[in-house]
């Protein structure tokens, strides 16, 4: 990662906050740890941004698809590295959609050049490009186009829906299906769901995003409405709040019901899931991530975090993008020259998050119940609080904490010779280990420090302590010529 890049990733953690920064807000209140990270894509992604713009983008298990306004589509890793030998000269315009296939073997890429294009990353017997006479804005490949001949389809939506089937030796047969009010294929079309925002919040500036949560929950988020429909099973006509086809020639095997519906007081840029909840990426003054619970007619928010996209004072709603693999937690969001990856903080993230925000004594006790740190140790942690007691003067706080960090022979010797330097060697005696064959010089430094400032002490020590961990015959006359007072 770029030393750029580093920079830009510690500033997206850093705004992971619920508002944003205002000399207005309360200072008393409590900040709030987020519940994702930010990474800025590294690697070819800087190059790719630096000299052409993102359009839109493509997530799948194993790769990323990045379409670009000069016309390119690059095939990238997860962590931003080209993965192709070579870019996807497919389109000589803005890419405005990438759909892939569910095993990653082909894609399918629309433009504002006309062209619908199906490429294999792999084979080229599928490979096809269709000439519309217009821009094509959206398309989606059959979720098994290279299974099977039957599934040789893709959609194209934009002021109608068309269905292309791959027929023999003929090609690619286009099929209306929808059309302004009409329906032109009534066994193949269920419903139809009509917007329900403003007019003025036109689909150039404010798209229709579209994420299927699983095979029968569809997330539509769409300028500053969010609707959350399901696809059941029809066992008979059945009334719904959508608008009802005409002319149908039957019953649909399916119809949609919407179980919520919402308007959102931010514009959507893109939709995914987030557990059970939903995840908008969201624009107002600043983008943001929000994660919010559907609640009928309602919703409840859980989570906002500011982003830091570069440029993002120049963007409107529909510069930006999101894709995501819910099931793993990543969710990619993209701008014109920014490409970020949220995910879910892991044991290290909260550590330094605590560490940050001088939450020390927290952080300690995070560490010492954590199992699958990589970042940080009980010691490192440790220590970083153990300085800030010493500073603080709270020298018994600061031992005790030394009983659970100093694990071996060695920490042992170099903190008590830190008290030492301090003077608080009598502060640090209760702590000091019998066990750990320390060397004797340490525990005779302790018995000294308490000999010449607290005979008692020092007397208390020589009864507790065995005999092997140190000299016995100078302390032996010692207590011959001053102790005696005591006995």
């Amino acid at each position: 990662m770029e030393a750029d890049d580093l920079e830009g990733s510690a500033q997206f953690n850093e705004m992971n906050e619920s508002e944003e920064e205002s000399t207005d807000s309360d200072d008393t209140e409590e900040e709030i740890e987020p519940k994702l990270c930010y990474e800025r894509l590294s690697n070819d992604v800087p190059n790719i941004l630096k000299k052409d713009a993102a359009s839109c983008i493509a997530v799948h298990t194993k790769f990323l698809a990045l379409g670009t306004h000069l016309g390119v589509i690059h095939i990238l890793d997860h962590q931003g590295n080209n993965i192709r030998n070579k870019e996807l000269l497919l389109h000589v315009t803005t890419v405005n959609q990438i759909s892939i296939e569910e095993k990653g073997d082909y894609l399918a890429s629309c433009s504002n050049d006309g062209k619908v294009a199906i490429h294999g990353l792999y084979s080229t017997d599928l490979n096809t490009s269709l000439t519309i006479e217009r821009p094509v804005r959206s398309v989606a490949l059959d979720p098994n186009f290279s299974k099977s001949s039957a599934n040789r389809r893709f959609i194209i939506g934009e002021d109608k829906v068309v269905l292309y089937e791959r027929q023999f030796l003929t090609g690619y047969k286009p099929n209306v299906l929808y059309q302004g009010e009409r329906d032109f294929g009534s066994n193949r079309t269920i419903t139809v769901i009509q917007r329900d925002h403003a007019p003025a919040l036109r689909s150039d500036l404010y798209r229709c995003n579209l994420y299927w949560k699983d095979n029968s929950t569809l997330l539509i988020g769409w300028a500053n409405t969010v609707k959350v429909c399901q696809v059941v099973p029809s066992e008979a006509p059945k009334p719904t709040a959508l608008t009802s086809l005409k002319d149908q020639s039957g019953p649909p095997r399916f119809y949609v019901k919407i179980i919520s519906i919402f308007s959102t007081d931010f514009f959507i840029c893109g939709i995914s899931s987030f557990g059970a909840a939903l995840e908008p990426v969201s624009i107002g003054s600043r983008p943001q991530l929000r994660v919010i619970e559907a609640h009928g007619e309602d919703y409840s928010l859980i989570l906002s975090d500011i982003l830091s996209m570069r440029g993002y004072q120049a963007y409107r709603c529909n510069d930006y993008h999101l894709d995501s693999l819910a099931d793993e937690g990543l969710y990619f969001i993209l701008s014109l020259k920014d490409f970020v990856v949220a995910k879910p903080r892991n044991e290290d993230d909260h550590i330094t998050w605590l560490l940050e925000h001088k939450k020390l004594k927290e952080a300690v006790d995070a560490v010492s119940q954590s199992k699958n740190l990589r970042k940080y140790t009980l010691l490192d942690v440790g220590n970083k609080y153990l300085e800030h007691l010493l500073e603080l003067k709270q020298y018994n706080e600061a031992a005790a904490l030394c009983a659970t960090i100093f694990k071996d022979k060695e920490v042992w010797e170099t903190g008590i010779y830190r008290f030492a330097e301090i003077g608080q060697l009598r502060a640090i005696s209760p702590f000091v280990p019998i066990n750990e064959n320390l060397d004797p010089a340490v525990y005779e430094m302790i018995l000294n420090e308490f000999l010449l400032h607290d005979q008692k002490g020092f007397l208390d020590l020589i009864r507790s302590w065995p005999s092997y961990l140190y000299s016995v015959l100078p302390y032996s006359v010692c207590i011959g010529n001053q102790l005696v007072y005591i006995l």
